[in-house]
């Protein structure tokens, strides 16, 4: 069906996938941090007692769990990260079923409905990412 430079070909595409998207999970997941200095945190240092200081977010203490930096968060975009990277195999790997289907009405359909299944997975997921950070961000 396909052949052997066909098969030789499609698993290098997957391996090159493969290799993208575990760097990509890499990088999100652990993003690098820089270290800014707060000029209101010195001024704070000489005068805590004062209402700029009360207000001063950078020295609040933030919820390990909660917030943008926290657990909840984090493991949040590592999962919807695999299982966007997950959607996108398998939308690839339908589109090369459909390319390969030689005309069979059967192979074409199942071909088109996994790619609508993985398609709606995809947005599922985008979602459920955009409902996490409102949530989160609010608490």
């Amino acid at each position: 069906m396909i052949g052997a430079v066909g098969v030789r070909i499609l698993r290098r595409a997957t391996t090159f996938v493969v290799i993208c998207a575990v760097m990509g999970a890499i990088t999100t997941a652990f993003p690098s941090r820089v270290d800014a200095k707060s000029i209101i945190s010195d001024a704070c240092a000489t005068a805590p007692d004062s209402e700029t200081c009360k207000s001063d977010s950078a020295n609040a203490t933030q919820n390990p769990l909660t917030g943008t930096s926290g657990f909840i968060y984090k493991v949040s975009r590592i999962v919807a990260l695999v299982a966007g990277m997950a959607a996108i195999i398998v939308i690839i790997v339908s589109g090369i079923r459909y390319m390969t289907s030689g005309g069979d009405s059967q192979k074409i359909s199942s071909a088109k409905g996994t790619l609508v299944g993985a398609v709606i997975g995809l947005v599922v997921i985008v979602l459920a990412q955009v409902i996490i950070t409102f949530v989160i961000k609010r608490l």
